[in-house]
């Protein structure tokens, strides 16, 4: 390389280097509770509960926030979202609400009794001794149902093999008919 080049490579770097520590220094606020907004003011983020609308007009004022929804809408952390998260619901088939849901925490969602969650962000499930409790009663009623259908049976066959019955339904089959009355005219 000439010395024309590394004099011009030099002065390139250093242009880079300068203009990223400006631009570092340009983005940091002195509060972590801050953030540099678009027009380089150092805003503070909305508080727990509130949602960003627009950033602050001067350096150091707090940005314009608006309230989530109470039971809506929640916003846990200071932030800069444009939206507050929604609120969870329970499934009422598995959960019970432990905690209703407010502007700065989500609802929180307790297992009713015989569930439980097999992971801290999975659903509440049925629990094996559940299962079991379950089980165990299906096969209770249908063991009831299968004898009370083959008592049933048994009933309705002894009931057509009773000798009384068997004779009336004869006394009616040996009834005789005139001629005259089965000709069809």
């Amino acid at each position: 390389m000439q010395p024309k080049q590394v004099t011009a490579m030099a002065l390139i770097s250093g242009i880079i280097f300068l203009t990223f520590i400006s631009m570092v220094e340009h983005n940091e606020c002195e509060d972590k509770g801050q953030y540099r907004s678009v027009k380089g003011f150092c805003c503070y983020l909305c508080p727990a509960g509130e949602r960003w609308v627009d950033d602050c007009i001067s350096d150091g004022d707090q940005s314009f926030c608006t309230s989530c929804m109470r039971g809506k809408s929640y916003m846990e952390i200071a932030n800069r979202d444009p939206q507050c998260k929604k609120c969870s619901t329970c499934n009422i088939i598995y959960e019970d609400v432990q905690q209703d849901c407010t502007v700065t925490s989500d609802t929180v969602c307790q297992c009713k009794d015989g569930y439980s969650r097999p992971h801290p962000s999975q659903p509440c499930g049925v629990t094996s001794n559940t299962e079991k409790n379950i089980i165990i009663p299906t096969g209770i009623v249908i063991f009831i149902v299968l004898v009370a259908v083959v008592a049933l049976l048994i009933y309705r066959k002894k009931k057509c093999l009773d000798p009384s019955e068997t004779s009336e339904a004869l006394l009616l089959l040996s009834v005789e008919v005139q001629n005259d009355v089965l000709e069809v005219s």
